[in-house]
């Protein structure tokens, strides 16, 4: 959603999704896939994670317990350092200004680490953003700039890879 605001009345244009673009309603990842390679995946919710003291108690969507939004579960079976990855379709590097943009929630006494990578012919490249520990019991916004942060050649793919890692215990809840 792009808005604009002026001196005068506020503007608003929406646009329509493109492949790219989820915001888990569907109950689904949309057109983004589990890596395979890894054994723990994110899980589609609604309502609140099973663990209290962790989580969202709603989705930043719909504001409501009745939207659907992703986290990894941190209680058993899970173990510390277990890895969750979701993997965009392919995107094409450009010379244009292009941005991921999305929300998060990291509440719990053991929040690790949630990260965005580049993936280039199969391979993680460098962390793009990192965000470790607790950050409040709230949704937050995130944003990269994709322009001259992707080390690949102009016109050739790559995927972004969202990747959630589990803490020392079962406080630590990823969205």
């Amino acid at each position: 959603k792009l808005t604009t605001t002026s001196s005068g009345p506020i503007t608003s244009t929406t646009y329509p999704p493109t492949i790219y673009d989820c915001d888990f309603e569907c109950n689904c990842t949309c057109n983004w896939k589990h890596d395979d390679t890894t054994k723990f995946q994110w899980i589609v919710t609604k309502g609140s994670t099973l663990t209290s003291g962790t989580g969202p108690d709603s989705d930043h969507t719909t504001g409501s317990r009745l939207g659907f939004f992703i986290y990894i579960e941190t209680s058993t079976p899970a173990k510390f350092n277990d890895t969750a990855r979701l993997i965009s379709p392919d995107l094409i590097v450009t010379n244009d200004e292009q941005c991921f943009q999305f929300y998060y929630h990291m509440f719990g006494s053991y929040v690790y680490r949630l990260n965005v990578y580049a993936r280039i012919n199969g391979n993680l490249g460098k962390a793009l953003w990192q965000k470790e520990g607790n950050q409040g019991n709230q949704w937050l916004f995130g944003r990269i700039s994709l322009r001259g942060n992707i080390e690949q050649t102009i016109g050739q793919p790559y995927q972004l890879v969202v990747e959630g890692i589990v803490g020392k215990s079962i406080q630590g809840d990823i969205s």
